[in-house]
């Protein structure tokens, strides 16, 4: 099936990526498609674009389902690099949030070492939290954008002395993903979660919330990084060693000696589920773990 995308870094540069493998090249939206925001918080954006349109081609593919793709960012972010060029390949927030969507994603930020209130966009964020619980049927947040949800509504969030890095088991019973990657600096606080009514499909009081069902099914929120590719974790610790961190090497990061990613296929039937499109659970004998939504 087919992915319309309506612009965004990779699509600009589309001649240098593999975009045209994951979305039509000649057209950018369709009346048939559901349409999908995704406000792209992370500095490796058009990395970041091309990973969730992977993840969207696989749910696209496996449902059906068409989706018409649009990439925004917050108007108050500041931006040390390329400013011009990103911001003319990106929606500012404000704009977006004049339409209503069928889903939307919103990324994870490499911004979980700053206090919340200290991040530039920080306001800008805190209102998307309300405005999408009534213009946007469902809003998945992935890793910092899941803590700042919590901290939004008032679920207690630590900062961890160690980073969370590498691959962890999902223990979701008879469901899809079994592992996943993590590189956080946070942990979304799995009593206080508890006592505030949340839904936790996954997590422990040692690891926190790893995933967690809200408002009525339409939030689902994940502390991991299902877009990941399976090399993404080393470039990060690559990164991190050449700019001298004490950074250790990912955990559970091979599977056999080698990286795999067996965590982007499970991962994206997870959120076909989530989403409730063609029944792969149903199809396959599972049980859907998520709440259908009104």
């Amino acid at each position: 099936m087919t992915l319309y995308v309506a612009n965004g870094l990779a699509k600009a540069r589309q001649t240098e990526n593999n975009f045209r493998q994951l979305a039509d090249k000649d057209s950018d939206y369709s009346d048939k498609a559901s349409n999908v925001l995704i406000v792209c918080l992370m500095s490796t954006r058009e990395q970041s674009e091309l990973q969730y349109l992977a993840l969207l081609k696989l749910i696209s593919d496996q449902s059906g389902q068409d989706f018409n793709v649009r990439f925004a960012m917050p108007a108050t972010h500041h931006l040390k690099k390329e400013s011009e060029t990103i911001r003319g390949c990106y929606e500012p927030l404000p704009k977006a949030e004049k339409n209503h969507y069928d889903w939307t994603i919103v990324t994870g930020s490499p911004v979980d070492r700053i206090a919340f209130e200290e991040v530039d966009y920080w306001s800008e964020f805190a209102d998307f939290v309300d405005w999408q619980s009534k213009n946007s049927k469902r809003t998945f947040f992935a890793c910092w954008s899941a803590a700042a949800y919590a901290h939004v509504k008032r679920v207690h969030v630590t900062q961890l002395k160690r980073k969370r890095f590498g691959i962890y088991r999902f223990d979701l019973g008879e469901a899809l993903v079994d592992r996943a990657p993590h590189s956080r600096w946070f942990s979304i606080d799995f009593q206080a979660a508890q006592k505030a009514g949340w839904r936790i499909l996954s997590g422990d009081q040692r690891f926190g919330v790893s995933l967690a069902e809200l408002e009525q099914g339409r939030v689902l929120l994940s502390s991991g990084h299902f877009e990941y590719d399976q090399d993404t974790l080393q470039k990060e610790y690559l990164r991190d060693i050449g700019k001298g961190m004490k950074q250790a090497k990912p955990e559970n990061y091979l599977l056999d000696n080698q990286q795999v990613n067996d965590w982007r296929q499970p991962a994206s039937e997870l959120l076909s589920d989530w989403l409730g499109l063609a029944g792969n659970s149903a199809a396959k004998g599972r049980k859907n773990l998520f709440k259908e939504v009104a």
